[in-house]
């Protein structure tokens, strides 16, 4: 099912903690899970020259005219095996924490074919998190953060997932429809953000689709990595009854 498109200017934060636990407007619309109308806008804002940078980067713009069937990509999954981790919200001992945020990073390292910088190494010395013996990295597989409300519009829900990248259309990154989701704990792939909204009960989302950037710095206390995500893509959806 094929959301709505837009696009509506806003500023996206840049510089995340990775917390190691968890002008044109086209517009349509669809029948949501809900019942209602679901509607999605592209909210993406450059920040400079970032997304400009980014697809230059002669790796990165081979990486993103990859097309994956679905067939392929739970092939990948299942070689994968970032799933099996155990889960543990233990946020009191980094070095053991793993929850929805490490899964998905885990995954964007391990499947992704876009170029890593090598201050990503500290991740293996400091966390759970292991990349480096993946010998998978061949897909356009960015991180997803993830934070809306719930279905009666009060309480706040927040995930990160992942996405890959399929050219479907001329409107490329600025379309929701060129994206498939996977839910790195479960290996669920999703054709469509309305899948992930009605397994999370979510009835307006706010998404930002990154790509690794580089590694910043580290809280000596805690060893939290700090670095600089490249936000490739952002939107809005909802659905209205």
């Amino acid at each position: 099912m094929r959301a709505t498109q837009s696009n509506l200017r806003s500023r996206p934060t840049l510089a995340h903690l990775l917390l190691l636990g968890c002008a044109v407007w086209v517009l349509s619309s669809v029948t949501g899970w809900a019942g209602g109308t679901l509607t999605c806008k592209s909210t993406f804002v450059s920040y400079g020259n970032e997304r400009t940078e980014f697809v230059a980067n002669t790796q990165n713009e081979q990486c993103l005219t990859k097309v994956t069937t679905q067939a392929e990509l739970r092939q990948y999954l299942k070689d994968d095996k970032t799933n099996r981790h155990a889960y543990n919200p233990n946020s009191s001992n980094v070095e053991k924490w793993f929850t929805c945020q490490q899964f998905s990073t885990q995954l964007m390292l391990r499947l992704g074919c876009f170029y890593i910088d090598p201050s990503y190494q500290i991740l293996e010395s400091k966390t759970k998190i292991r990349y480096s013996d993946s010998t998978l990295q061949d897909l356009p597989t960015f991180y997803v953060s993830l934070t809306g409300l719930d279905r009666k519009g009060k309480n706040p829900v927040s995930h990160a997932i992942n996405a890959l990248y399929n050219p479907n259309s001329p409107t490329g990154l600025d379309d929701i429809n060129n994206f498939t989701f996977v839910e790195p704990q479960t290996d669920k792939i999703y054709a469509s953000i309305e899948g992930v909204m009605s397994d999370w009960g979510i009835a307006t989302i706010d998404l930002r689709i990154s790509a690794p950037d580089r590694i910043e710095e580290m809280e000596e206390r805690q060893c939290r990595p700090q670095y600089n995500s490249k936000l490739i893509a952002q939107f809005q959806c909802k659905i209205e009854s």
